[in-house]
């Protein structure tokens, strides 16, 4: 999991280092404009852990049915935060970014940023929901293998699209949310194959059709905390 956190961390550094290289001001608006997705990312990390406790004691007794239980409702309450950060990007990016900058240049190139990574908002959505499984159930390095291998193909596509190599065109501030969308599609659909294949992880996903007062209660009694401590950090941040 420390390896998985390095490899997320090296993602950010390579985006700054190559934008760096075509214009400070793309690295800039980028810069700015990953303020939502560090905003989007703490609700991720709340709704996550409320999972991991209730999936890690799930699984210690074998309960499979409460697993797909709580993996359901963990995956509609991070489907509707990043559906509402999506409409968010896509329809209001200048808006969005006015709030950070009030520099022309650095509005316009954020927007086109914006305007693509919510997309990927919805793909990481519901890939973490199911990495939080792989982690609790016994599948943790098949997890930080899928992780690591998004993380290796986000770098490369940014390389791609930024620069405009091997005939991809040169687009720079939008080829790194294009990366990061591309990367996040291939760490959803490898999410989805090893948990419907793995032995440790067994879903059913007719859970997702099913309303549950109780656990939805438990859950956020576990999950608000961790969103109200990380959200007023993020603030004083």
């Amino acid at each position: 999991m420390a390896l998985q956190q390095f490899m997320t961390a090296l993602v950010g550094a390579c985006d700054a280092i190559m934008l760096g290289k075509l214009s400070q001001n793309a690295m800039s608006a980028v810069s700015l404009a990953t303020q939502v997705t560090f905003v989007f990312n703490l609700f991720m990390y709340a709704f996550v852990t409320g999972e991991n406790m209730f999936v890690a004691q799930y699984y210690g007794k074998g309960d499979y049915k409460g697993i797909s239980k709580i993996f359901s409702l963990v995956t509609k309450a991070c489907g509707v935060v990043a559906v509402i950060f999506l409409i968010g990007t896509f329809f209001f990016p200048r808006q969005i970014m006015a709030v950070l900058t009030n520099e022309e240049e650095l509005i316009t190139l954020g927007s086109e940023y914006l305007r693509v990574i919510g997309i990927s908002y919805l793909l990481s959505s519901i890939a973490q929901t199911f990495l939080a499984i792989m982690k609790n159930c016994n599948a943790v390095n098949v997890s930080t293998l899928i992780n690591s291998v998004m993380v290796i193909l986000n770098i490369i596509l940014n390389a791609v699209f930024i620069f405009g190599l091997f005939g991809a065109p040169r687009l720079g501030a939008a080829g790194v949310a294009i990366a990061t969308a591309s990367s996040r599609l291939v760490e959803l659909v490898a999410c989805v194959i090893v948990s419907f294949m793995s032995k440790n992880v067994k879903l059913n996903l007719t859970y997702m059709f099913i309303r549950s007062k109780v656990l939805f209660h438990d859950f956020m009694k576990l999950s608000l905390p961790a969103l109200g401590n990380d959200v007023s950090w993020s603030v004083a941040f």
